[in-house]
């Protein structure tokens, strides 16, 4: 009889999710993030000036020409399903843990 090759899996996907930490930690340590957040707040700093020159030239001004709004909604379904079951299991892990502790509290007490 042959015998069955243990399963890799495991090991292969704590593989990637490693390969994955790495990656994420050089561009931190690169400073990805903090060139980005500046890249952010140099476009902040010439919607400035472009205000400041508008004034100046008496321009009419409208704040909300020179905000940059950045709210992504990255939900879908099953991030949505996700919240759902964690609020659930929230919901019935306080519930229960506390009935159980009036159970004990009512036997011991």
């Amino acid at each position: 009889m042959k015998k069955k090759k243990p399963s890799r899996h495991f090991f292969r996907i704590l593989t990637a999710l490693f390969i994955i930490f790495m990656i994420m930690y050089i561009l931190l340590e690169f400073g990805y993030y903090e060139s980005k957040l500046s890249r952010q707040s140099t476009i902040t700093n010439e919607n400035i000036q472009k205000f400041e020159q508008d004034v100046k030239e008496g321009k009419p001004v409208d704040l909300n020409s020179y905000l940059i709004e950045e709210d992504i909604d990255y939900s879908n379904s099953i991030s949505k399903a996700g919240t759902a079951i964690s609020e659930t299991v929230n919901t019935f892990m306080t519930e229960g843990l506390s009935s159980v502790a009036e159970v004990l509290k009512k036997l011991f007490w």
